[in-house]
């Protein structure tokens, strides 16, 4: 069995929309780890489809699949063209579903240019 689990989800469920508060976006990690460990815990495979940009939130990721005893796979998508990326937003937009901004996707790029 599998779930997904999404901060945008749990920004929409907590808070019906992004407010961007660090409040809220601590809810929102306290929200999406339980949810993450408590489904390893159950048995089940999880897929965190968010944008884990910071170093820091894949050792969170790392600490709780090694405490579950569960593998940890992580795609790295920053080699995909950015403008495949705005566009693929869209779409998500276009269907209803929560969406970045062109915007944040290409200040998000260029924050990975600089690290890399």
């Amino acid at each position: 069995m599998l779930f997904r689990v999404n901060r945008d989800l749990f920004r929409v469920m907590g808070h019906g929309a992004r407010l961007g508060t660090q409040a809220q976006e601590r809810q929102v990690d306290v929200a999406e780890e339980a949810a993450v460990a408590g489904l390893l815990a159950s048995g089940v495979s999880v897929i965190v489809d968010d944008t884990n940009l910071p170093p820091e939130t894949l050792d969170t990721w790392r600490q709780i699949a090694d405490a579950a005893d569960a593998p940890l796979e992580v795609v790295d998508l920053r080699d995909v063209d950015v403008e495949v990326c705005i566009a693929r937003d869209a779409d998500r937009r276009a269907k209803g579903e929560p969406d970045v901004g062109a915007e944040v996707i290409r200040a998000m790029h260029q924050s990975q240019r600089r690290v890399l």
